[in-house]
């Protein structure tokens, strides 16, 4: 999920997808338009062994060295997704699928 504005994402976050976010078994970021990572559920945690406030300080290129961007625009396959590689906290390369869902203003 993309925002542009740390409390207003807070507040999206706390509306309609407070218990998706709280309890999904999937990884739920929420990212600024510059890259940084903003708020990240439980199983991103999980999954990156980050403790949250070190996982806050990175930005999404950090994570997600392959990440798929092209003159400015995100490259994904036939189906919508981004097949593409996270770096847990140990520099472990984890093979994972994105589904990327921009949050309206």
């Amino acid at each position: 999920m993309q925002g542009s504005n740390p409390k207003k994402t807070t507040d999206i976050v706390n509306g309609g997808f407070k218990i998706l976010f709280e309890q999904s078994n999937h990884a739920i970021l929420t990212i600024s338009p510059t890259g940084k990572i903003l708020d990240a559920n439980a199983a991103s945690l999980k999954i990156t062994g980050y403790d949250k406030h070190i996982f806050l300080s990175k930005s999404l290129w950090s994570i997600l060295p392959e990440f798929p961007l092209k003159h400015g625009k995100i490259q994904t396959n036939e189906s919508g997704l981004i097949l593409t590689h996270l770096l847990n906290c140990k520099g472990i390369s984890i093979p994972v699928e994105i589904n990327l869902i921009e949050m309206k203003e």
